[in-house]
This record gives structure tokens, sequence and C-alpha cells, in this order.
């Protein structure tokens, strides 16, 4: 596996496995696109930030595993991620958010669009352990379906101490053939109509925590 060390603020585009360690003070910018079975750890320092997008293209068949230790005081986590399943495409996609420490926070915002017989599975974990007080942490995992595609979004939060702030929201929608007959009737192709609404929705939350 590969081990990338951050002293000084950068940008990073991984496919592969890594594992990142991102200094003290320090802010990292994640592009990360995996491919078949990859997996991304990462370890903050103290009053460190990482900014991490994750992103799954069509036709691939994808299991991600992404792990971020707040190891230290001041340490933040955002996790954006954008998924697009068609045809028979299979996605699993897992986060776990380790708080060790007091004074840390965490989002974790993910969408995935689904076509065909497609099908994804977005996990979030959220663990606060026994010293972490003062821990802010959000999961928000939503999936627009079409077709005969399916998708499971499963938040979990393990919260082992008191005064934290800890939250998830978790949504799965059908695409009504009300909508797409509203475009259409605009004048708007069907499968124009089904890119607009997959783009917007899969870029609605995109450079919100950023």
């Amino acid at each position: 596996m590969k081990i990338i060390n951050v002293a000084t603020s950068k940008k990073i585009t991984l496919r592969a496995s890594a594992r990142i360690n991102v200094r003290g003070g320090v802010a990292a910018t994640v592009f990360w696109q995996p491919v078949a079975a990859s997996s991304l750890t990462v370890m903050l320092g103290k009053r460190s930030r990482i900014y991490l997008s994750c992103v799954v293209q069509p036709q691939v068949r994808v299991s991600a595993n992404l792990v971020i230790h707040l190891n230290q005081p001041g340490a933040e986590a955002v996790v954006v991620g954008a998924f697009h399943g068609t045809r028979a495409d299979r996605h699993q996609v897992r986060v776990v958010l380790h708080h060790n420490v007091r004074n840390t926070k965490s989002d974790i915002l993910l969408r995935g669009v689904y076509e065909g017989n497609s099908s994804g599975t977005m996990a979030g974990l959220i663990v606060i352990e026994p010293d972490a007080h003062r821990t802010v942490a959000h999961y928000s995992g939503h999936a627009l379906l079409f077709d005969h595609a399916s998708a499971l979004s499963v938040p979990t939060l393990e919260i082992q101490t008191d005064d934290v702030r800890a939250s998830h929201s978790a949504t799965i929608r059908t695409v009504s053939g009300e909508e797409l007959f509203y475009l259409s009737s605009r004048g708007i192709t069907p499968g124009t109509a089904r890119r607009m609404i997959a783009g917007s929705f899969l870029t609605a939350h995109i450079g919100s925590r950023s």
C-alpha cells in the first residue's frame, strides 16, 4: 500500500489503495476514484483538515473502504461522495470515522444515482470514543433510483461518551414517470431529462462544505 505523508497543504489525486498521514495544522484536499477493491486510510494530526471527494463512475464494479482517524484535538474531516451506477453495476462504499480525542469534527455527505439493474450500498459508521468529548459528527446518505435499480444507505453511530453532537439522515427515492413526463412536455428528450435529474442530484452538495 502506498504511504503519503502530507507536511504542507496540498491536493492529492488517487485511484489505488493508500494511507495518508496529515501533519498537524495542515489542510489536504483529496480526490479519490476507487477501482475494483480499494481501501484508503487517513490519519489526522492536531488541527489538521481533510476534504475528500470520492467519485465512482458508471460501468464499474467497486468495493471501496475509507477509514479516517481523528487522532488529535481540532482535527476535521469532510467526505463528499458521488456514485453513478448503470446497467448491472455493483457499488459498495463504506466510510468509517474514528473520533479518538476531544474537539474533533466530521461530515459525511454521500449521494448515489442508480439506473438499469444496478445497485449501490452506502454505509457510514461514526465511532466516538470515550475520551472524544465535544465531538461534532454527521452522516448524510441519499440515493436516487431509475428503472429497476436498488440501493441501501446504512448509517451507524457508536457513541461512547456524553457532550457530543452526532446525527444522521438517509433517503432513497425513485424517479417517477410524472417527473420525466413534465420535462418531456417542455421539449426535453427522455435521455436529456434523465441526465439533468441525475446530474442535479449528484452535484447538489458539491462544494457546500469545502
